[in-house]
């Protein structure tokens, strides 16, 4: 099982879309994902809450969790995502940084441009790394000869 830790300073935003957009698109048998931040933030930002929702996801109930040596316990890919110098280093586990802003002061444009951006990286990810959900192809019993 491939463990993806999605990390950014305050996972408030880009950390909880990354992680959002994986749940969707990967194959869970395959790849789990979960986000975490350096400094987290008491919620999440009220502008990543509804730009998600404008996609249909609904991100109100979650919560900002403190990157830990517990969570990254046998992590397979860390994910960063804007926190700089702080970003962690995980022994044993891959790290890309995705460059992203972890800012409190979205717009509702940014936050929707970072949003589809971050959609984009996740879903090549999973194409690349081979984690994506397959889809079975069946012909209708009316049309089977």
């Amino acid at each position: 099982m491939n463990r993806v830790l999605f990390v950014c300073r305050r996972n408030a935003g880009p950390s909880q879309i990354a992680a959002a957009y994986f749940r969707q698109y990967a194959d869970p048998g395959v790849a789990i994902a979960f986000s975490a931040g350096i400094d987290p933030a008491e919620r999440l930002d009220r502008i990543a809450i509804a730009v998600m929702e404008e996609k249909g996801f609904h991100l109100s109930r979650a919560r900002p969790k403190k990157l830990t040596p517990e969570l990254v316990h046998g992590v397979t890919l860390v994910v960063t995502m804007g926190c700089g110098s702080d970003c962690p280093t995980v022994p044993g586990a891959r790290r890309v940084d995705w460059e992203f802003e972890d800012r409190t002061d979205l717009t509702r444009d940014h936050a929707r441009h970072m949003r589809d951006n971050i959609s984009q990286r996740v879903f090549f990810l999973i194409s690349s790394e081979g984690w994506g959900k397959t889809v079975s192809h069946w012909v209708p019993a009316d049309d089977a000869k």
